[in-house]
């Protein structure tokens, strides 16, 4: 599947949920996950949180994404700086570049 901007989830706070009575593993053995989030309920569930730009996920498009992003500016694939996280644009393309400076630069101060 192509990952673009569409096939992304939208800012916000999510909560995952597994139903542990229906997840087994390759060999049908029911260890693996465990039903430790504090509820007693056979289902697993965690929240997590998506904003856009937000690449060490404290809740803010800030310098500091500035500052990541800059270190993996005018990388593609291939070469060791190149990050899909850093590659905005979602086009494809594999190189962060200045259309996907743009994008971060109207991100930041986003915050949830």
């Amino acid at each position: 599947m192509e990952v673009t901007p569409l096939t992304l989830l939208d800012d916000g706070i999510y909560r995952l949920e597994l139903d542990l009575g229906l997840i087994r593993a390759a060999d049908d053995d029911r260890r693996g996950i465990l039903d430790d989030d504090g509820e007693e309920d056979g289902v697993y569930g965690f929240e997590f949180r998506r904003l856009f730009g937000d690449f060490n996920g404290d809740r803010v498009v800030n310098e500091v994404e500035l500052g990541e992003f800059i270190l993996h500016f005018r990388s593609r694939i291939g070469d060791p700086r190149y990050e899909f996280a850093y590659d905005l644009d979602g086009d494809g393309d594999g190189d962060v570049d200045p259309f996907d400076y743009e994008i971060l630069r109207r991100r930041f101060g986003s915050s949830l």
